[in-house]
């Protein structure tokens, strides 16, 4: 027979179950929340009159958190309907619990139903604007949504809490990040790591942003930290596996892809990028296979379905599926919600369509990714003039005055003199530095963040670029070539013949700062038809940068282009150069010969053993890679889309002897 109680001993009730959930006696808890449950009909069948209004409310506010409470223990288990029934009892008790509809939210996010959560969280806010909770789950909801509007409002309304508040910094670097504001991400992701050094979830985030701005140095620090901190972390692993596969260090990425899939098998994020590596290493048939393997796995989330069917897509390409390959990533559509997502579904269909020789489809395709481009990177936008903006300084410059034959200029076999490939983007220069990296004992370095580093830093300074180079001491260059020399020495294979090669686009702007720190530099120019060049850059997916921000319309490219041959061509009658140059056509037509020229001009000791590394079967099919990706005279079957393009670039084309 049940036992009537009063609403004092139902509170009482109430306390001791919130006591033992404090303890960390759930089992406890449970049970006394059942026990105050077990009263809840006896309690609904009383008149008002017998118990009072105050007594009434004081009845509805205990059920309600107890549903609350129970609900809380039921989405710990994983058991999510139930628990969003119990947080609905909740507030058919009491309208306006607060930590209700939050909980109401977060589990209809883990639920994927971001519509109710954004409902449930708003709710929440309106009722008690300055809720953090509320606002962490609103944050979240929309970072998911893509709409950060509502989040930044609510945000605006607790800033006060930021100088204490991990979590709410957190999720503020979050939506600013979502929002494409990512310098500012980063200002709140520091400030929460700051308040929460171990915090990993902070760590995880700001890794994330430090990689979007290429700030790979400190992302990698990010993920270090956390790794120190848990060295099984899943997404840790995984994170900076994604990161060391950006930057082309292929071993050690696979080396964190396999310790994160050892810790979880099947986890999504892991195995999409792990295929896509396989993809990006030549590995097509295997990364076809994992990709589909993934793709039918259960419960999958949209971000590994985006990695999956890309990765499964690019497969498809290589192997030459190329209807499998359009139906694939026109199948993504639905899931690419994201503008980056969308950006690489259009540059694949683009890639397909080229290989196919519907130039109208592959030019509308590429168009289309290049906006796309924009939209998602537009915090790059601010910084987008200042590449154009030092071209044009650099072109202002008599370098004549400021660049002397040295004295002691070492002859051309200077064993010891740092060799350089420079040229236009997508000029060729890519081809070099990939087939280069079979032959023994060269070390090939892409992107060479010590030289923009030093720049950057001279930069600063009040003659400005490249005038400051000029009163540089002996001690202050000696200082600033520290850093490259580190890499450059551990790159060189000491008395055994080694050389390392540096490749980069920016060499072109970098050239000053090059030849004032290495007298003795070595150039390999490398070019190509000019038209190839501007759409091959056109027809680029790039990581975005200040820099590369600008390669988004060929009327930009085309000016880049032609600025960066003229300042190619002065540098040329201004500064006592080395210079080997290559033509792309000519050295993909017949690579081993280009190679053993480019090898006697750095007075490479084994060409011999180089002779056997272009005998291999890797060398032969990255060269066939290479000419099917960057066909020379690729440019005339988009020749009717190139309008001012052809115009702009025809004299450079009869100067550098490329006419039809």
């Amino acid at each position: 027979m049940e036992k009537n109680v009063t609403v004092k001993e139902l509170a009482a009730m109430l306390n001791q179950a919130v006591t033992f959930q404090r303890d960390g006696d759930k089992e406890a808890a449970r049970k006394k929340y059942e026990e105050v449950l077990f009263h809840e009909k006896t309690f609904k069948n009383s008149s008002p009159s017998q118990a009072g209004s105050s007594q009434e409310t004081l009845v509805k506010t205990i059920f309600s958190q107890t549903y609350n409470n129970l609900g809380v223990f039921l989405e710990e288990d994983n058991l999510w309907g139930q628990a969003l029934g119990n947080f609905r009892a909740a507030l058919d008790f009491s309208p306006g619990n607060v930590e209700a509809l939050t909980n109401m939210a977060r589990v209809s996010s883990k639920r994927m139903n971001f519509d109710s959560a954004l409902i449930a969280s708003k709710s929440a806010l309106q009722l008690k604007p300055d809720y953090i909770p509320a606002v962490i789950q609103l944050c979240r909801v929309c970072y998911n949504l893509g709409s950060v509007s509502d989040a930044l409002e609510a945000l605006k309304k607790v800033e006060n809490e930021l100088e204490t508040n991990v979590r709410l910094n957190t999720e503020y670097g979050r939506i600013l990040e979502k929002a494409g504001r990512l310098i500012e991400a980063r200002e709140k992701l520091e400030k929460a790591v700051k308040l929460g050094p171990n915090n990993i979830y902070a760590l995880l985030n700001l890794a994330n942003v430090n990689f979007q701005l290429n700030q790979f140095f400190d992302a990698v620090e990010n993920y270090q930290k956390i790794l120190g901190l848990n060295p099984k972390h899943v997404l840790a692993l995984t994170g900076m596996g994604f990161l060391l596969q950006t930057v082309g260090q292929f071993p050690d990425a696979l080396k964190c892809y396999q310790s994160s899939l050892a810790e979880n098998p099947g986890h999504h994020e892991t195995l999409g990028f792990y295929a896509s590596l396989l993809e990006l290493t030549g590995q097509s048939k295997e990364a076809l296979e994992l990709a589909e393997k993934l793709l039918k796995m259960p419960k999958i989330p949209e971000r590994a379905i985006v990695t999956g069917s890309l990765t499964k897509a690019n497969a498809e390409r290589k192997l030459g599926l190329l209807d499998e390959s359009i139906a694939t990533l026109k199948g993504l559509k639905n899931h690419a919600k994201t503008t980056a997502a969308r950006t690489q579904v259009s540059f694949g269909l683009g890639f397909s369509y080229d290989r196919l020789k519907k130039t109208g489809e592959a030019f509308q395709e590429f168009e289309k990714a290049n906006q796309e481009f924009l939209k998602t990177h537009q915090s790059f936008l601010e910084n987008a003039g200042e590449f154009p903006g030092l071209l044009d300084d650099l072109l202002a410059v008599d370098f004549s005055k400021m660049f002397e034959p040295p004295a002691n200029k070492k002859t051309k076999t200077d064993p010891e003199a740092p060799i350089f490939v420079v040229g236009p983007v997508l000029a060729g220069s890519m081809a070099v530095s990939q087939l280069i990296q079979f032959i023994p004992k060269v070390s090939v370095f892409e992107d060479t963040h010590e030289i923009q580093g030093i720049r950057r830093q001279l930069m600063k300074s009040n003659l400005g670029y490249p005038g400051c180079l000029e009163g540089l001491g002996a001690e202050e260059l000696n200082h600033l070539k520290t850093l490259f020399d580190e890499v450059h020495e551990k790159s060189i294979s000491k008395g055994e013949g080694g050389r390392a090669i540096h490749v980069d686009a920016l060499h072109i702007i970098d050239l000053p700062v090059i030849m004032k720190l290495f007298p003795n530099a070595k150039f390999v120019f490398v070019d190509c038809d000019p038209r190839d060049s501007v759409l091959n850059t056109f027809m680029k997916d790039f990581n975005p940068t200040r820099v590369t921000i600008n390669y988004s319309d060929l009327e930009t490219i085309t000016g880049l282009y032609t600025k960066t041959i003229d300042l190619w061509h002065k540098y040329q009658k201004e500064v006592p150069l080395e210079v080997l140059s290559v033509k792309y056509e000519d050295f993909i037509k017949d690579p081993a010969k280009g190679l053993q020229k480019i090898l006697k001009f750095i007075d490479y000791k084994d060409l011999k053993g180089a002779q056997k590394a272009f005998e291999g079967d890797e060398f032969f099919n990255k060269t066939a890679e290479l000419s099917s990706k960057y066909p020379p005279g690729r440019w005339t079957g988009y020749r009717g889309y190139l309008g001012e393009t052809l115009k702009t670039l025809a004299p450079y084309c009869k100067a550098q002897g490329y006419e039809d």
